[in-house]
Protein backbone atom coordinates (compact mmCIF):
# COMPACT_ATOMS: atom_id res chain seq x y z
CA UNK A 1 0.00 0.00 0.00
CA UNK A 2 3.09 2.21 -0.11
CA UNK A 3 2.50 4.95 -2.64
CA UNK A 4 -1.29 4.87 -2.76
CA UNK A 5 -2.69 8.15 -4.01
CA UNK A 6 -6.04 9.81 -4.49
CA UNK A 7 -7.03 11.91 -7.49
CA UNK A 8 -10.11 13.99 -6.81
CA UNK A 9 -12.01 14.83 -9.98
CA UNK A 10 -14.56 17.58 -9.72
CA UNK A 11 -16.91 18.65 -12.45
CA UNK A 12 -17.74 22.34 -12.43
CA UNK A 13 -21.35 23.41 -12.73
CA UNK A 14 -22.50 25.68 -15.56
CA UNK A 15 -22.74 28.59 -13.09
CA UNK A 16 -19.16 28.01 -11.84
CA UNK A 17 -17.82 27.83 -15.41
CA UNK A 18 -19.66 31.04 -16.33
CA UNK A 19 -18.28 32.83 -13.25
CA UNK A 20 -14.69 31.75 -13.99
CA UNK A 21 -15.07 32.75 -17.66
CA UNK A 22 -16.40 36.16 -16.60
CA UNK A 23 -13.41 36.64 -14.26
CA UNK A 24 -10.96 35.65 -17.02
CA UNK A 25 -12.61 38.06 -19.47
CA UNK A 26 -12.43 40.91 -16.94
CA UNK A 27 -8.74 40.28 -16.33
CA UNK A 28 -7.87 40.01 -20.03
CA UNK A 29 -9.76 43.21 -20.89
CA UNK A 30 -7.93 45.43 -18.39
CA UNK A 31 -4.91 45.93 -20.68
CA UNK A 32 -2.73 43.15 -19.32
CA UNK A 33 -3.41 40.42 -21.86
CA UNK A 34 0.15 39.10 -21.58
CA UNK A 35 -0.56 38.12 -17.98
CA UNK A 36 -3.35 35.81 -19.10
CA UNK A 37 -3.51 34.31 -22.58
CA UNK A 38 -5.98 31.50 -21.87
CA UNK A 39 -9.68 32.18 -22.15
CA UNK A 40 -10.86 28.60 -21.81
CA UNK A 41 -12.13 27.29 -18.49
CA UNK A 42 -11.72 23.57 -17.90
CA UNK A 43 -14.99 21.79 -17.17
CA UNK A 44 -13.25 19.01 -15.26
CA UNK A 45 -10.67 19.66 -12.57
CA UNK A 46 -8.22 17.12 -11.10
CA UNK A 47 -6.43 17.49 -7.79
CA UNK A 48 -3.90 15.06 -6.31
CA UNK A 49 -4.36 14.38 -2.59
CA UNK A 50 -1.53 12.77 -0.64
CA UNK A 51 -2.76 9.92 1.55
CA UNK A 52 -1.31 7.27 3.85
CA UNK A 53 -3.59 4.35 3.01
CA UNK A 54 -1.93 2.02 5.53
CA UNK A 55 -2.72 4.40 8.43
CA UNK A 56 -6.23 5.03 7.12
CA UNK A 57 -6.97 1.29 7.07
CA UNK A 58 -5.44 0.82 10.54
CA UNK A 59 -7.53 3.65 12.04
CA UNK A 60 -10.75 4.08 10.04
CA UNK A 61 -13.22 6.83 10.91
CA UNK A 62 -10.53 9.15 12.32
CA UNK A 63 -9.36 12.56 11.13
CA UNK A 64 -6.87 10.98 8.66
CA UNK A 65 -9.65 9.05 6.91
CA UNK A 66 -11.01 10.62 3.73
CA UNK A 67 -14.55 10.30 2.48
CA UNK A 68 -14.48 9.26 -1.17
CA UNK A 69 -16.55 11.39 -3.50
CA UNK A 70 -18.11 10.68 -6.86
CA UNK A 71 -15.34 10.78 -9.48
CA UNK A 72 -12.46 10.07 -7.05
CA UNK A 73 -9.74 7.78 -8.35
CA UNK A 74 -7.86 5.75 -5.72
CA UNK A 75 -4.63 4.26 -7.08
CA UNK A 76 -2.66 1.54 -5.30
CA UNK A 77 0.47 0.95 -7.41
CA UNK A 78 2.61 -2.14 -7.54
CA UNK A 79 5.70 -2.02 -5.35
CA UNK A 80 8.15 0.36 -7.03
CA UNK A 81 11.69 -0.51 -5.91
CA UNK A 82 13.31 2.55 -7.52
CA UNK A 83 14.39 6.04 -6.49
CA UNK A 84 14.48 8.88 -9.02
CA UNK A 85 17.12 11.61 -8.49
CA UNK A 86 16.32 14.86 -10.33
CA UNK A 87 17.47 18.44 -10.53
CA UNK A 88 20.96 19.81 -9.97
CA UNK A 89 22.95 16.59 -9.81
CA UNK A 90 25.70 15.53 -12.21
CA UNK A 91 23.65 12.72 -13.79
CA UNK A 92 19.90 12.73 -13.06
CA UNK A 93 19.00 9.06 -12.88
CA UNK A 94 16.78 6.36 -11.48
CA UNK A 95 18.38 3.81 -9.19
CA UNK A 96 17.29 0.78 -7.22
CA UNK A 97 15.93 1.36 -3.70
CA UNK A 98 18.18 0.04 -0.92
CA UNK A 99 16.89 -0.12 2.66
CA UNK A 100 18.59 2.25 5.16
CA UNK A 101 20.33 4.28 2.44
CA UNK A 102 19.94 8.04 2.78
CA UNK A 103 19.58 10.97 0.43
CA UNK A 104 23.33 11.65 0.40
CA UNK A 105 24.16 8.17 -0.91
CA UNK A 106 21.51 8.37 -3.63
CA UNK A 107 22.87 11.76 -4.71
CA UNK A 108 26.35 10.21 -4.83
CA UNK A 109 24.93 7.52 -7.12
CA UNK A 110 23.82 10.36 -9.41
CA UNK A 111 27.36 11.76 -9.51
CA UNK A 112 26.93 14.23 -6.66
CA UNK A 113 25.72 17.82 -6.52
CA UNK A 114 26.53 20.34 -9.27
CA UNK A 115 28.08 23.72 -8.49
CA UNK A 116 24.62 25.30 -8.88
CA UNK A 117 22.88 22.99 -6.36
CA UNK A 118 21.09 24.31 -3.29
CA UNK A 119 21.84 21.38 -0.96
CA UNK A 120 19.90 22.79 1.99
CA UNK A 121 16.69 22.91 -0.07
CA UNK A 122 16.81 19.30 -1.29
CA UNK A 123 13.48 17.56 -0.77
CA UNK A 124 11.87 14.15 -1.25
CA UNK A 125 8.50 13.50 -2.90
CA UNK A 126 7.04 10.19 -1.78
CA UNK A 127 5.00 7.89 -4.01
CA UNK A 128 1.78 8.86 -2.21
CA UNK A 129 2.23 12.55 -3.10
CA UNK A 130 3.57 13.80 0.24
CA UNK A 131 6.79 15.82 0.21
CA UNK A 132 9.38 16.40 2.93
CA UNK A 133 12.08 19.07 2.96
CA UNK A 134 15.61 19.01 4.33
CA UNK A 135 15.87 20.35 7.86
CA UNK A 136 18.81 22.55 8.82
CA UNK A 137 20.45 23.13 12.19
CA UNK A 138 23.43 25.52 12.25
CA UNK A 139 25.60 24.21 9.39
CA UNK A 140 24.17 20.67 9.32
CA UNK A 141 21.58 19.32 6.88
CA UNK A 142 19.21 16.61 8.04
CA UNK A 143 17.83 14.97 4.91
CA UNK A 144 14.40 13.30 4.90
CA UNK A 145 13.96 9.53 4.91
CA UNK A 146 13.86 7.80 1.52
CA UNK A 147 11.16 5.20 0.80
CA UNK A 148 10.53 3.00 -2.25
CA UNK A 149 9.13 4.97 -5.19
CA UNK A 150 10.46 8.32 -3.92
CA UNK A 151 11.79 11.18 -6.01
CA UNK A 152 14.74 13.22 -4.69
CA UNK A 153 14.71 16.80 -6.00
CA UNK A 154 17.78 19.07 -5.81
CA UNK A 155 16.86 22.70 -6.64
CA UNK A 156 19.03 25.01 -8.73
CA UNK A 157 20.68 28.08 -7.22
CA UNK A 158 19.26 31.33 -8.58
CA UNK A 159 21.17 34.56 -9.06
CA UNK A 160 19.67 35.92 -5.83
CA UNK A 161 21.62 33.42 -3.70
CA UNK A 162 24.90 34.96 -2.49
CA UNK A 163 27.82 32.79 -1.48
CA UNK A 164 29.97 33.34 1.60
CA UNK A 165 32.93 34.20 -0.65
CA UNK A 166 30.91 36.97 -2.30
CA UNK A 167 29.91 38.40 1.09
CA UNK A 168 33.54 38.34 2.25
CA UNK A 169 34.57 40.08 -0.99
CA UNK A 170 32.07 42.89 -0.41
CA UNK A 171 33.17 43.26 3.23
CA UNK A 172 36.82 43.37 2.11
CA UNK A 173 36.08 46.04 -0.50
CA UNK A 174 34.18 48.19 2.01
CA UNK A 175 36.94 47.73 4.60
CA UNK A 176 39.64 48.68 2.08
CA UNK A 177 37.72 51.78 1.02
CA UNK A 178 37.20 52.86 4.63
CA UNK A 179 40.86 52.40 5.52
CA UNK A 180 41.85 54.43 2.43
CA UNK A 181 39.49 57.24 3.43
CA UNK A 182 40.79 57.19 7.01
CA UNK A 183 44.37 57.40 5.68
CA UNK A 184 43.51 60.42 3.54
CA UNK A 185 41.72 62.02 6.50
CA UNK A 186 44.78 61.47 8.73
CA UNK A 187 47.10 63.03 6.14
CA UNK A 188 44.83 66.04 5.63
CA UNK A 189 44.54 66.52 9.37
CA UNK A 190 48.33 66.80 9.80
CA UNK A 191 48.59 69.52 7.16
Amino acid sequence: MEGASLIRRTKLTKAEIDQQQKTLNTISNDGRKSALQADVVAENKEEAIGIDLKKILEKPHTDIDLILQDGDLLTVPKFNPTIKIEGEVQLPTTTRYTKNVGVGEYISRAGGFTSRSVKKRTYVIYANGYAKKTKRFLFFNSYPEVRPGSRIIVPVRTQADITAAQVMGVIGTIGGSLSGLLGIYAILRTL
